[in-house]
């Protein structure tokens, strides 16, 4: 999801929060810091007041964008059966009983 957020141009960390508005910060932090260590993204400072921040993807990162694209058509194709199994999965599991 990341990458494919990045790969429409330039983004700041508080745009991709407002993307997706169902990840925490410092997850999303700790996300971009494992793509920086990876050489998927990079982040560009500006020496502006107050300080911008943004990421772009590097040259492997965009080299990713086809297998991405790939995978969302496979998942398209068979979400009737993914989403068959992740309900029964979810059927299966027991709770847990209460330790004290």
């Amino acid at each position: 999801m990341i990458i494919f957020y990045i790969s429409g141009g330039h983004q700041r960390p508080s745009d991709l929060l407002r993307l997706m508005p169902d990840v925490d910060r410092r997850v999303l932090m700790q996300q971009l810091q494992e793509m920086m260590t990876s050489g998927l993204i990079k982040k560009d400072v500006a020496s502006a007041r107050p300080l911008v921040v943004n990421y772009t993807l590097t040259e492997m990162g965009e080299s990713l964008l086809p297998v991405i694209a790939i995978m969302e058509q496979w998942s398209e194709k068979y979400r009737h059966d993914l989403e068959k199994y992740v309900v029964l999965k979810v059927k299966s599991v027991k709770p847990m009983k209460n330790i004290q």
